[in-house]
């Protein structure tokens, strides 16, 4: 739905807001809404976990009571919206960098490595980057790595 702007001044004048806080009640609440059907929540729970939050009890109700009548409709809309697709990995290159001294026996300066990746997301857009990493870098990101192998390997029992 589109709003002009027009009826964005009346709306402001009739509520006695500024365009900043309107904006700020319609951020906080579609953040409040889409958690909420992120985490399948019922009306009775949302206004609990709202009070918890200290929000006065009336406005708790009053959430309540409109998710309870967006519930249905919200979730059908989020199931078919992406929220968050995994960019994947489609390609890996990677090349070693060297400078090395003047002098007749080679010096090895400043190694590093690049890695160039090639993703691609769920809507089919390719993009392409490099990261380049010195030495330390590189060791620290295998570390990290295998860290992170071993907890996959953990959770996988």
């Amino acid at each position: 739905m589109r709003v002009d702007e027009a009826d964005i001044g009346r709306l402001l004048t009739a509520i006695q807001f500024n365009l900043h806080d309107l904006t700020t009640i319609v951020d906080v609440s579609t953040f409040i809404f889409e958690k909420a059907a992120y985490d399948g929540v019922t009306q009775e729970i949302l206004s609990v976990n709202l009070a918890r939050t200290g929000l006065h009890h009336a406005k708790c109700k009053i959430f309540a009571r409109v998710w309870k009548e967006i519930k249905p409709k919200a979730i059908s809309h989020f199931m078919k919206k992406i929220v968050a697709g995994p960019v994947l990995v489609s390609f890996i290159s990677w090349k070693v960098n060297m400078k090395v001294g003047k002098s007749s026996i080679a010096k090895l300066k400043d190694p590093s490595v690049v890695f160039c990746f090639n993703t691609s997301d769920s809507t089919g857009t390719v993009s392409d980057f490099a990261v380049t990493l010195s030495h330390e870098k590189l060791y620290r990101l295998f570390s990290s790595l295998e860290l992170i192998q071993k907890q996959l390997d953990t959770l996988s029992r």
